[in-house]
């Protein structure tokens, strides 16, 4: 079962046909059927084009969607790669000016404690710190650099 294209000369080719078999009332009838033939084909082959372009329109947009998503996972890793570069060679800083190392203790701004355990990817924040609660609840939050520093005064507040 090939699906092949019906052409003008194949219908002028079958009207010749049933007008040489047949004559009157039963001519009229076959030929009335070749027609409505013909122009379900025409119609089939019409969806079946229409179909064929839609599935084309639909791959190129999820490629390009893949694509762009691609470059958005791109862009998060080149940023955290840069930023442990910067970190490795001691130039991601606190706000009292010293490195942020991984597995260091910092201090925010309100003084809570926060352990460093990772490079952050977004945009507009350096690192990952977790911070363990007294009541044992752990916190995990992306920072700046620029907000923590490596020591309290004694009254709780950054050096």
């Amino acid at each position: 079962m090939g699906k092949e294209k019906i052409e003008e000369k194949d219908v002028r080719l079958l009207r010749y046909a049933v007008e040489q078999a047949f004559d009157g009332a039963m001519r009229d009838g076959a030929l009335a059927l070749l027609n409505r033939l013909v122009d379900s084909a025409s119609e089939a082959a019409n969806l079946e084009e229409e179909l064929l372009n839609l599935k084309g329109e639909y791959q190129r947009s999820m490629e390009n969607s893949k694509r762009g998503a691609f470059k958005r996972l791109d862009a998060v890793y080149k940023r955290k790669c840069r930023r442990e570069k910067r970190m490795a060679k001691g130039q991601m800083l606190c706000a009292d000016g010293k490195p942020v190392m991984f597995g260091e203790t910092l201090y925010g701004g309100d003084g809570r404690d926060w352990l460093i355990v990772g490079i952050a990817g977004a945009w507009s924040y350096d690192v990952y710190g977790l911070h363990v609660a007294h009541d044992g609840k752990k916190e995990k939050k992306p920072l700046r650099a620029e907000w923590l520093v490596h020591e309290l005064t004694d009254a709780g507040e950054e050096v």
